[in-house]
């Protein structure tokens, strides 16, 4: 995204539009299919005042998805600091999930081109996070930043296969609730075994 030194209200409606356009155009075609006309068709922008913002669809797919990534995160932020029945990793997984439910197709179209750039950056995300969740657990381990790195990855990659599994149909757990409960299990037990 081209730098901007102050951001006023169209400017971030213009954003919001586009972000909406493209989330839509996803949920019907692959990612590397969308063109910049389409979005801009979509969201009733003109072209110009996209390349005004961002330099290609690449720097416009980044934006939304690191976009969405902060929203996800405040979101559950603040959901953690009102809730006091559920940690702020279970509440991340679980808004992670209701992303991944929304935009059904654009996660499942994350195997190749553009669309494995989307997935690079949810797991990038979702490891990061891990990280900073996990650091009582594992204070006074041995190798502890490997085994962090390493674990954080590991779980990672299978919560991002679990939830694309679940998606998809293959996975039994009918609700996001379930499948958080697994995927703390998981955590929890990989954690043990450690």
């Amino acid at each position: 995204m081209k730098e901007d030194k102050h951001i006023d209200t169209r400017i971030l409606r213009t954003y919001e539009l586009l972000t909406e356009a493209f989330y839509r155009l996803a949920d019907t075609k692959s990612i590397d299919t969308i063109r910049i006309s389409e979005i801009c068709d979509a969201a009733m922008v003109h072209r110009a005042t996209f390349y005004n913002h961002f330099t290609d669809k690449d720097d416009f797919i980044n934006f939304v998805i690191a976009s969405s990534l902060k929203k996800i995160y405040d979101r559950s932020l603040k959901e953690a600091e009102t809730d006091g029945s559920r940690s702020f990793g279970e509440i991340l997984l679980y808004n992670m999930i209701s992303f991944a439910e929304v935009h059904r197709s654009l996660v499942l179209d994350t195997t190749a081109g553009t669309g494995s750039y989307v997935h690079d950056r949810l797991y990038d995300f979702f490891s990061d996070q891990l990280a900073s969740m996990m650091v009582p657990d594992i204070e006074n381990m041995e190798n502890k930043q490997q085994f962090e790195s390493a674990f954080c990855h590991f779980i990672a990659g299978g919560s991002l296969s679990l939830i694309r599994w679940w998606l998809s149909g293959g996975y039994n757990y009918s609700t996001k609730e379930n499948l958080v409960d697994r995927i703390k299990l998981a955590l929890h037990t990989l954690l043990a075994a450690g």
